[in-house]
């Protein structure tokens, strides 16, 4: 177990615990790197609608937050992550993102493809070339 000292740096994810009624640590959107091989595109008119379900309802990215593995890239979010830019976001609260590091290289494709599901429309060329070797 970690000892903490009173002039150590502690990084969130070093953490054991959650803070709560503390100040809200934030994450920067430039160290969240985009997937190149989500297979999920959002035409513009279901974009615009995410963006403005973003700024209607905020807290629910703390309900449904973006998935990132341990080399801070979207295995879930990447449209949520890209709206957030065009919003103007350059941070976000920490809890609007899960970090899974404990993924295989299969599992994470698994995921993408599972969480990609319910919206956007298949990128089929993505789709073959980088899911269905």
């Amino acid at each position: 177990m970690k000892q903490w000292s009173r002039n150590t740096q502690i990084r969130h994810k070093d953490l054991p615990f959650v803070l709560l009624n503390q100040q809200k640590i934030l994450m920067k959107l430039k160290d969240i790197k985009a997937n190149p091989k989500n297979p999920r595109v959002l035409r513009d008119d279901k974009f615009a609608k995410l963006k403005q379900s973003i700024s209607e309802f905020p807290k629910m990215l703390s309900l449904r937050p973006m998935v990132i593995d341990e080399n801070n890239m979207i295995l879930g979010g990447n449209m949520r992550l890209r709206a957030l830019k065009d919003l103007g976001y350059t941070e976000i609260e920490d809890a609007w993102v899960k970090r899974s590091s404990d993924l295989t290289e299969e599992e994470k494709q698994r995921f993408i493809i599972a969480d990609n599901v319910a919206f956007g429309e298949w990128d089929w060329d993505t789709i073959m070339k980088k899911h269905l070797h």
